[in-house]
Parts: C-alpha cells; structure tokens; sequence
C-alpha cells in the first residue's frame, strides 16, 4: 500500500547525502490512510507567503481557512474559529498520559517552546496535545475514502471509483495545446484507455505523483522531458522542484511494566504530544539551529 519512493541525496542531513523513504499511499484514500492520522491546517504564514511572495491569488490562509472549517468536525469546547458540522470529525487525546504531559513540560523548560492549547486556531510553533482524525475517544482512523468518497459512492448514482488502475497522464487539447480534455489510464489488466471529459479534469494525486503527472502530459522542464522523450506543451522549469518536506524527529516513550494503554489512546497513530518547530526562509542552517 506504499509507492516506495525514495529521495534524493539530501545535503542537509546527517549523515550528508541520506536518502529518506517518502511514504505514499497506493490504496484508496492515499496517504490519509497510512499517515499519522494528525489533523493539522498547517503554518497561516506559509500560506500567506503564498500569495503575497509568489502571486498565488487566494490562498492566504483566510481564504484556505473556510474550506478547513467545512471540512472539520470538533467538540464546542474548541474556538470559534473551528468548523463544528464538516464530514472529519476532529479528537483530542486528553487528557494526556504522564509521559506526554512530562514531555512538554520539558520542552518548555528546555527550548523555550510555547504551550499551545489549539495549534489548529492561530499559531502553529509550540508545544501540544496532537489532534487525530478520528471518530470520536478511541474511535477508528478516517481516511479520505472512507469519509468522504463513500458517502458519495451510496448516494450518488453516477459517481464512480476505478481501482488498480494506473493514471498515465492528462489529455490535452485546444489551440494552446493546454486543455484538458480527459486522463489517458491503464486497466489492471494492461489495457490502456482513454476517458473524455465535459467539464473539468481535477489532478490531486499528492505532492509527489501530481508534479510526475503533469510532466507526463507534456508540462514541465522542457530539457528533462526530451530526456525521457515527451514532448513538451509547456516549458516549466520549476514543475516537480523544490519540495519542502517537514522531518520528524520522534521521541519513543516505553510504557512501565504492568502498565497498559489506556483505551482511549489503542486506535491512535501513536504519537500523544508534538513541538511544532518552525525555521525562516532564508536563514542558513546554523541559523535554523540557533547556531551563531
């Protein structure tokens, strides 16, 4: 249920050149149904930066923050700027088991970490009880399929799921070649078929496979696609550059003799507590360290 993929050698990393495994979905739900579980809007400055630093027009993070509204369901003991009826519903492991709780009383102690009591309603860096996407104390994981592809699949007659099958690329068609018009996919048998569209094509295969995608279509850095011969529709040097992943460095905490999980933390992903650590753009590595 894992693509494997693999990174490049990573100069930053120790030791320098590491090669990390991107774990990525190859099921139905993708990578929400082989993650953490953690329910997290991520940084608003990110997506502030987004639009006032490269001209990506409404994606600040007041205009994003709706759409995460409608999606999340949490219990009304959380702020007003959380969604309270959307399809995901939202947990908080509390109250926190003892080494947890241990565990961010020694971030705060030690790296000046900030206690955050909602990283989902502001401000992200700090110190905090994880949120999980699942269905209420100790309910089960909610993954994209289950939550929200389902539903539509019982109630709507012409909505349909094709699984093992293979998205080869976008077709593309009009004047400037840069239409879509349908995907190209292939079976699971090895037949290769193409499906045509009347309206919209939407690409959201992830991080990783939806850059790969539109280089097969012909969008991309023109001299790399001649490399694997595709010929290119649109020259876009940057397409499938520049990833900024988030490493985790976890803390493994083991549970004294005798002692068991409490019930509300078995279906959990396993992580209880989290230190948001966030660095500028810029800064050089030392920088990031807090290094002089």
């Amino acid at each position: 249920i894992d693509w494997g993929f693999r990174s490049t050698p990573q100069q930053n990393l120790l030791p320098k050149g590491r090669v990390l495994d991107l774990e990525r979905g190859k099921t139905l739900g993708g990578s929400s149904a082989i993650n953490y579980n953690l329910w997290v809007h991520g940084a608003p400055q990110d997506f502030d930066r987004w639009e006032t630093q490269y001209g990506c027009t409404g994606w600040s993070y007041k205009d994003v923050l709706p759409h995460f509204q409608c999606l999340e369901r949490v219990s009304p003991d959380y702020s007003e700027a959380r969604g309270k009826e959307g399809p995901i519903a939202v947990a908080k492991l509390f109250p926190a088991l003892e080494e947890v709780e241990d565990f961010m009383k020694a971030c705060e102690e030690n790296a000046d970490a900030q206690r955050v009591a909602d990283y989902n309603a502001g401000s992200l860096a700090g110190v905090s009880p994880v949120q999980l996407c699942t269905d209420g104390t100790g309910g089960g994981r909610q993954d994209c399929f289950s939550t929200l592809v389902e539903p539509l699949l019982r109630s709507c007659p012409n909505f349909h799921v094709i699984s093992e099958t293979f998205c080869r690329r976008v077709l593309l068609e009009g004047s400037d070649g840069l239409k879509a018009t349908g995907v190209e996919l292939e079976l699971r048998s090895g037949k290769i078929l193409q499906v045509q569209c009347d309206k919209e094509v939407i690409l959201s295969a992830g991080a990783l496979l939806s850059p790969q995608l539109l280089m097969l279509s012909g969008i991309g850095d023109a001299k790399h696609l001649k490399e694997h011969g595709i010929p290119c529709v649109l020259d876009l040097p940057a397409l499938g550059r520049n990833l900024s992943d988030h490493p985790i460095l976890p803390v493994l905490v083991e549970m004294p003799d005798g002692r068991k999980l409490p019930s509300r933390f078995q279906n959990s992903c396993g992580t209880h507590g989290v230190y948001f650590w966030q660095s500028k753009i810029g800064q050089s590595s030392e920088e990031r360290l807090g290094k002089s």
